[in-house]
């Protein structure tokens, strides 16, 4: 499979992307190649799939540490960062987990920000500028004042009224 994009930050292996966009034919190969418009990084929601998916992008961590991790801490693994609880784990891969875990913590956030955005009536595109802008100070900044988002490059009060980005909001 072919796929032909932008994203906007460097993905890691194993990472798991959520790709938007369509298919179309090459106009090189003839073959089909996915075209996408926005990528994301996917973190499972329940608490088993997402401590496998940790464990599959930290180096030093495999299924037997995965279990162990499971075992001592069960779904509530996610409030041990430092791993003290489970014996045979190196430094080095516990300074590798606690950074999975504050990449995975980054995204999570990124990704609810987004979604409220999204439901008061911003754009995807717009959504992305305003967390690239504000990080998770976004959705406090827009919700106090939605013509904030006038402060970013491009964006005009049209562009918020039109969105209805204030109705949503209950300013008339």
């Amino acid at each position: 499979i072919v796929a032909k994009g932008v994203i906007k930050f460097e993905p890691r292996h194993g990472d798991r992307l959520r790709l938007v966009g369509t298919w179309a034919r090459s106009e090189y190969s003839g073959e089909d190649e996915f075209i996408f418009s926005r990528c994301s990084i996917c973190i499972p929601t329940d608490a088993r799939a997402a401590l496998e998916y940790a464990a599959e992008i930290t180096r030093g961590i495999g299924p037997a540490v995965r279990q162990k991790i499971w075992s001592e801490y069960g779904e509530d693994w996610r409030a041990h960062p430092d791993l003290d609880g489970v014996g045979g784990i190196s430094e080095t891969v516990r300074a590798a987990w606690r950074e999975t875990l504050r990449r995975l913590d980054i995204e999570r956030a990124k990704t609810d920000t987004m979604g409220h955005l999204l439901s008061l009536g911003c754009s995807m595109s717009l959504a992305e500028r305003a967390w690239e802008a504000w990080g998770e100070g976004a959705v406090g900044r827009v919700t106090a004042d939605p013509y904030c988002l006038t402060e970013i490059p491009r964006v005009g009060f049209l562009t918020v009224e039109n969105a209805g980005i204030p109705r949503a909001l209950g300013i008339a």
